[in-house]
């Protein structure tokens, strides 16, 4: 049963992937499709692969909370305490820069 399972998910993590890779031939900057490919590789634990495309996802759009969030995590599923505290910090100045901390408050909270 639990290996049916996990084959399962295997299969909806290469789905995914396909409808990701074809989405973002369409729509190559789309801020959207970058997030969600940092969600597939924190999926598959590929930590590094996700924080790059969550920072790539705020290059193009620095006002995109959910990239905002999702920043720190893999860093600190690393469990790095440098890496953390320099994500923590960068994501402070983004707030303080974008004034979007009363958002962010609200969403965590």
């Amino acid at each position: 049963m639990q290996l049916a399972s996990s084959e399962e998910q295997t299969d909806q993590v290469a789905e995914a992937a396909q409808c990701l890779h074809e989405a973002s031939s369409i729509f190559p900057m789309s801020h959207h499709i970058i997030f969600m490919k940092g969600l597939l590789h924190e999926k598959k634990n590929e930590f590094h692969e996700a924080q790059t495309c969550y920072q790539n996802a705020l290059a193009i759009n620095p006002y995109h909370l959910k990239s905002l969030r999702h920043l720190p995590q893999p860093a600190t599923r690393r469990r790095r305490g440098v890496a953390c505290v320099v994500v923590a910090v960068f994501l402070s100045e983004i707030v303080v820069v974008t004034g979007c901390s009363r958002l962010l408050r609200e969403d965590v909270s």
